[in-house]
Formats: structure tokens, sequence, C-alpha cells
């Protein structure tokens, strides 16, 4: 079952690592938890970032880039 943006939201909201596929997510949504994780120290792994542009991947690396995995693997 796929957790919704809120709830990945109110679980880094904890400090805890997540890790999200970038393919299920808006550049937008995946700025948000990034938001939260940056609050609480936590860290998140962001897989399939091949999905996303360069320019996208740029501005989610903007705020708390220190707590970011990009995985650029295929």
């Amino acid at each position: 079952m796929n957790k919704t943006t809120s709830e990945i939201i109110m679980l880094a909201g904890t400090g805890a690592s997540i890790i999200v596929d970038a393919n299920s997510k808006t550049t937008s949504e995946l700025i948000m938890i990034i938001g939260s994780i940056g609050k609480k120290n936590g860290h998140i792994t962001i897989r399939n970032c091949n999905s996303k542009t360069t320019s996208e991947l740029l501005m989610i690396c903007r705020n708390y880039p220190d707590k970011i995995t990009l995985d650029l693997t295929q």
C-alpha cells in the first residue's frame, strides 16, 4: 500500500530516515517531504531519480542537501 504525501510528511517529521520513489511523487511533493525531514534531522533517499530532469533535481536539493541521497542508478 503506497503512502500518501501527507503520511510520508508525518513519518518524516519523526526524524526517521525514509526512501521515496521519484516516480511516485512530484517535484513539489518531494520538496515538501524534504522540508519535514530537514527540520527533524532525518534523511531521505530518493530512488529512480533519472525520471526527474537535472533542473528538478537541483530544485529538490536546494534545501537540506546534506539530508538527501539521490539514486541515479538504473
